[in-house]
């Protein structure tokens, strides 16, 4: 009983390491064939990404992550262009970060300045809007990490808020990446909680030496 509650706990952290959770960097290599698609397919995490309205593609860059190609800067979501990710199952999602989202000043430095702005949308009903580093000047890339409380998604929207005419000076942006986990499925919710009932019959000490019993004849039988 006791060697079974001690390798059920070790198959459920082997079962979460093996999962894929990790941060989706829009960045990296993995996404440069999105470009000038209108959706694309990231199968390690079970990704698809869209780019709306009709006629616009994805477009990625290497430095500030996907945009889409419809308005005029190709690599940001501004205008009516809207950026969809949806997911094959539901995710545990973190956080976001943004760049593209500058402090700028108006009319290219006329004396005023402007903080670009962005909204994301979970079903695109309620959106959440979010605002450049007022800290940040327009020499930098325009960074900002959201941090989230661990909603579980299956989709996720953005876009440019307050939109008149397809048109506003103060939006653009580029999504740069995301974190992500998935949703732990009921069975390993049970495995979990039965090898956790079973710790509490366990004394530290005899805890560790079933544990170094337990992965020394693991060890040794997969040696065979």
């Amino acid at each position: 009983m006791k060697k079974t509650t001690i390798l059920s706990v070790l198959l459920f952290f082997g079962s979460v390491n093996g999962a894929y959770a990790d941060t989706i960097d829009f960045r990296s290599v993995d996404f440069s064939s999105a470009n000038w698609s209108s959706s694309f397919y990231y199968a390690p995490a079970g990704l698809t990404i869209y780019a709306s309205p009709s006629g616009a593609t994805l477009y990625q860059d290497i430095i500030d992550g996907l945009g889409v190609r419809k308005a005029y800067e190709k690599d940001e979501i501004e205008a009516c262009e809207l950026l969809h990710l949806s997911f094959d199952t539901p995710q545990i999602l973190t956080e976001i970060l943004i760049t593209d989202l500058f402090k700028e000043p108006y009319n290219w430095g006329s004396g005023g300045s402007y903080l670009e702005e962005g909204q994301y949308s979970f079903d695109q009903n309620v959106w959440i809007d979010f605002e450049a580093d007022p800290t940040q000047t327009p020499g930098t890339n325009g960074e900002l990490t959201l941090l989230l409380t661990s909603p579980t998604v299956t989709d996720i929207w953005f876009q440019a808020p307050g939109l008149i005419n397809c048109w506003r000076e103060d939006h653009e942006f580029s999504v740069a990446s995301i974190d992500v986990a998935p949703v732990p499925e009921p069975a390993t919710i049970l495995l979990l909680g039965s090898g956790l009932v079973g710790f509490a019959g366990f004394s530290k000490r005899t805890f560790l030496v079933q544990l170094r019993t337990t992965l020394s004849r693991y060890l040794t039988r997969s040696s065979l």
